[in-house]
Parts: C-alpha cells; structure tokens; sequence
C-alpha cells in the first residue's frame, strides 16, 4: 500500500499532517507521434474547400460593385461581391472579393480576367487565401504589449 502527505503545518515545535492511505493507480502513456514529414498527412489528402471566392485587386476609385458583378458574370453565376472599405474614412480600398458558384467559373473568370483592363485600371484576379492562409500580422487588439525594460524586483 502506498500512502501519501496530503497536508503538514508546523505548530509549535511540532509538525502536523495527515497521512492518507491508498493506491496509485499506473496507467501506461500512449504512444506520441513525433512532428514529423512523414507523421502528418499529405497536404493532397488533407480536404480542401472549393476555390470559389476570388481576389481581384489594382481597382480603382469608379469601379463599383455592379461593375465587378457585370464583369464577372459573363464567366458564370457571382454569389457575392465585395469591395474593401477603410473602416475609418469610408473610402474604398484597391481590392475585393468575388465569390462565384461553381469552381469551373471561378477558373475560367481567373483566366480571361486577370491582367484585363477595366475602367483604366488593369485588374489582379486570383483565388482568394483564406484569413488563416493571409499574412502573419496579429488581428487588431490581439497582441500584449512587453516592458521595453526588465522589471526590477
């Protein structure tokens, strides 16, 4: 039988405790993978969302979003279009997004639109990456700030 000290105190020249007896159950630990190439699945096999919403960047101030939707709708059905606005200043940023129903449209709208000319501007048309696949900046207010000196104690 093992027993174990759950609590001591020392009162008075003397130590205190209570000794509770009882078994230690040993389980054995699972196997851990390591991090490896081989451990992980290939990126082929992992699933994969449809390619469906597009970029389309270099636009400039006269293009609307009807604009973008005509243009975009002689390739096949548009679900959804979206052009970026400063959140502050309300103006429209140099980019948005496209979302088409069908993947074949998505390829043929990136093939025939990207490098076309549209209202003076020459349009950047390419699937979009999704938020987790962008940049590696921290989301607004998701970050700590550190002292730019140690702390003394």
């Amino acid at each position: 039988m093992n027993y174990a000290v759950i609590g001591a105190a020392f009162a008075g020249g003397f130590i205190l405790g209570l000794i509770v007896r009882g078994g230690v159950k040993k389980t054995k630990k699972a196997p851990v993978a390591k991090n490896t190439r081989e451990s992980r699945p290939a990126l082929s096999s992992r699933p994969q969302q449809p390619m469906r919403n597009l970029f389309v960047g270099n636009l400039t101030e006269d293009i609307t979003e009807q604009d973008l939707r005509e243009t975009f709708e002689v390739f096949g059905e548009v679900k959804e279009v979206r052009i970026i606005k400063n959140r502050d200043t309300g103006e429209k940023k140099q980019y948005g997004f496209v979302h088409m129903t069908t993947t074949e449209d998505a390829a043929t709208a990136i093939e025939h639109l990207n490098g076309r000319d549209l209202k003076g501007s020459t349009l950047v048309v390419n699937y979009s990456k999704g938020r987790s696949q962008g940049g590696n900046r921290p989301r607004r207010g998701n970050f700590r700030r550190r002292p730019s000196t140690p702390r003394e104690q």
